[in-house]
């Protein structure tokens, strides 16, 4: 299976997960988003407190799985994480 150029270039291969993280922040690339805004631009549910356990558990394990993308991606240099008021935001990292 192919690889994208940046990975070659730069020896790493990007999970899933990071590939459609990056892609949502480039399209956007003059906005910043939340987690939560990433987790709901990318089409994935917010469960209300009403819903069964089983889909909550879906949510916070669906979580870990993008923070942990958002962290390849920070370490890759291609997503910056900057604190503005109390929330933290990640937008696609400027080309150098």
């Amino acid at each position: 299976m192919p690889i994208s150029r940046d990975e070659f270039d730069e020896g790493a291969k990007l999970s899933d997960w990071a590939k459609e993280i990056h892609t949502f922040l480039e399209v956007r690339s003059g906005e910043a988003f939340t987690k939560m805004e990433i987790f709901h631009g990318l089409g994935r549910e917010i469960p209300q407190e009403e819903r069964p356990l089983v889909e909550l558990l879906d949510f916070t394990a669906a979580l870990a799985v993008l923070n942990s993308a958002l962290g390849e991606l920070m370490k890759a240099r291609k997503v910056e994480r900057r604190k503005v008021g109390k929330e933290e935001y990640y937008a696609c990292a400027k080309r150098k």
